[in-house]
């Protein structure tokens, strides 16, 4: 087997990279999602409990069959580019995982469009489509998994070939693009029907349902156009590697509206079609009271009058930690795609004595001093609280000295060997800072929180 171009490997490294980069983003987003719909419906109807499990679980299972692949890539052979050709598992985690998650997702807009307009001859197309796509997928599946590479997949041109990627990406927009459009003016009637107070929560049902729509259809969208105007690269990789996920988080989001809804039942009436289409027969002694759960919804949403303290603290963590992820996610695309085959790339610091220690150790402190705070809140306890605070200055002071210690190195090897006294003594002190300011924070924690129930149930 002739070597392949070093244009053709970074093409290929970098789509495989980015593709299984987004899908982590996203899984990253469903995971909150589902412990969010746990903690908010906890009596939801079964129906729908099943449905989000079988999604979840399937979106899990493709993310560990990708991360395999990346792992057997990228770790394993790495620097072997006959290897970025190989389909592996992809024939399975992409086209009918994806597939299957999809037709979920479009059966249950179907039977939410029957709900809202009583419209049967809708609800059936979107449904014929559904399958359309779900067979389609399919097929190509079983395509990929003929191919055995991923070049041979696109090389593949014979008509039955061509059909099952094209029906695919079509019947994916096509159904998309007819919900949203459906959706819309189901939507529109009602909130012209129906008594001004309800225009509110209209409005947001609009927004939700042609974000949803438009997300995955522009996806696959892009998909096609990638496979068909640029046939030497794998670029369609990148869109398609997100289409279970898209569907799933749309899914899941359009399940969350319904607590916005029964939020707002005091001052407004809805009809029982805008309830979720799979619950929509529970009784109103059976709805979920928003009020126990608001804590589980995201800090943004439930906190909008939070104090201007704990607000700027999250908005900074999380700026925080959204540089760390950058800024790691840019070493391993130099370290993997840029320098794909380079041993020596591999032991370079990069940006890590930045990101691990240093923006660490900053996430660290914040989050240990608030807890000091808290304990100081809820126990009076000066202190225990004290005593959480010097340890979370320590813990920062050798965070900082271990990044340093860390940008001296200058590679990964030499971090390692390099054992004299302040080095040891510089990474042993960050690790059992960390780890005695944290057993202090949940002993306490644990100890008052238990004392202040006991009080209270006294």
């Amino acid at each position: 087997m002739k070597p392949l171009p070093l244009a053709e490997v970074e093409d290929s490294a970098r789509c495989q990279f980015l593709g299984i980069l987004f899908n982590w983003g996203l899984y990253g987003i469903l995971v909150a999602q589902t412990c969010t719909y746990i903690a908010t419906f906890p009596r939801d109807m079964r129906i729908n409990k099943v449905m989000v499990y079988v999604v979840f679980f399937l979106e899990t299972t493709q993310t560990t069959l990708l991360s395999y692949d990346l792992y057997q890539t990228f770790v394993v052979h790495f620097g072997d580019a006959q290897v970025l050709e190989r389909m592996g598992l992809k024939w399975f985690s992409v086209p009918l995982l994806a597939g299957v998650v999809g037709w979920i997702a479009q059966l249950f807009y179907a039977w939410r469009i029957y709900k809202l307009s009583r419209a049967r001859k809708i609800s059936v197309i979107v449904m014929l489509l559904a399958f359309l796509q779900l067979g389609s997928a399919i097929a190509e599946s079983l395509r990929a998994r003929t191919a055995a590479t991923l070049p041979g997949l696109r090389v593949q041109q014979d008509v039955i070939s061509v059909l099952s990627g094209t029906f695919w990406v079509l019947a994916m927009v096509s159904c998309d693009i007819i919900i949203a459009v459906v959706m819309t003016y189901y939507l529109l009637k009602l909130r012209r029907e129906f008594y001004y107070d309800s225009s509110f929560f209209v409005r947001r049902l609009l927004l939700l349902t042609v974000e949803t729509g438009s997300v995955t259809a522009f996806a696959a969208i892009m998909a096609g156009l990638f496979f068909v105007g640029k046939p030497g690269s794998e670029a369609f990789n990148i869109p398609g590697f997100t289409f279970g996920k898209l569907y799933a988080v749309s899914l899941l989001r359009v399940l969350h509206s319904r607590h916005r809804a029964d939020a707002s039942a005091e001052i407004l009436t809805f009809p029982v079609s805008l309830e979720s289409p799979l619950s929509s027969q529970q009784s109103s002694s059976s709805r979920v009271d928003p009020r126990p759960f608001g804590p589980a919804r995201t800090y943004i949403a439930s906190s909008l009058r939070d104090t201007r303290a704990k607000k700027a603290v999250v908005i900074v963590v999380l700026f925080l930690e959204t540089i760390q992820t950058t800024l790691l996610s840019y070493d391993l695309y130099q370290t993997f795609v840029a320098h794909f085959g380079e041993a020596q790339i591999v032991e370079r610091m990069g940006l890590k004595w930045f990101t691990v220690p240093l923006l660490g150790g900053v996430t660290g402190w914040i989050t240990q001093l608030f807890y000091a705070w808290w304990i100081y809140i809820i126990a009076r306890a000066k202190k225990t609280s004290g005593v959480v605070a010097l340890l979370a200055f320590s813990q920062l002071i050798t965070a900082i000295a271990q990044a340093i210690r860390a940008h001296i190195a200058a590679t990964i090897p030499g971090l390692r060997v390099k054992q004299d006294p302040k080095s040891v003594l510089s990474g042993t002190s960050w690790v059992l800072a960390m780890v005695a300011c944290n057993l202090v924070i949940a002993i306490a924690m644990s100890y008052y929180l238990m004392k202040l129930r006991r009080d209270f149930l006294l």
